[in-house]
């Protein structure tokens, strides 16, 4: 067997193979800077957003706690008025007031 010979590489040919590398990997280390800058950027929108969408619920929370609260004083209100309007006592008692200022201030004889 005979043993291949090697080839000797001129320092012309490895200089030129060193620069092309250098080249290569300055485009990388440009290619990497974009992306780590878009990056930054969209973290940042994020953030926006998040900021944009928390301020958003405070005010929706606080716009639904001034409706319940307005539901809960017309619920009050209006089981307020039925009591009055189905107690049979509390419509003797008015009836009897109504009877006794007739009477004081004459209306009745």
């Amino acid at each position: 067997m005979v043993a291949p010979k090697r080839q000797a590489v001129a320092e012309s040919d490895l200089a030129g193979i060193i620069i092309g590398f250098t080249e290569q990997m300055g485009g990388l280390a440009k290619n990497v800077g974009e992306m780590s800058g878009q990056v930054r950027e969209q973290i940042h929108i994020s953030n926006n957003n998040s900021a944009k969408i928390d301020a958003l619920g405070v005010s929706l929370g606080a716009r639904l706690t001034a409706l319940e609260a307005a539901n809960h004083r017309r619920d009050g209100a209006s089981n307020l008025l039925h009591l009055l309007l189905k107690s049979p006592v509390i419509a003797w008692l008015a009836a009897i007031a109504g009877l006794a200022w007739a009477f004081l201030t004459g209306r009745l004889k």
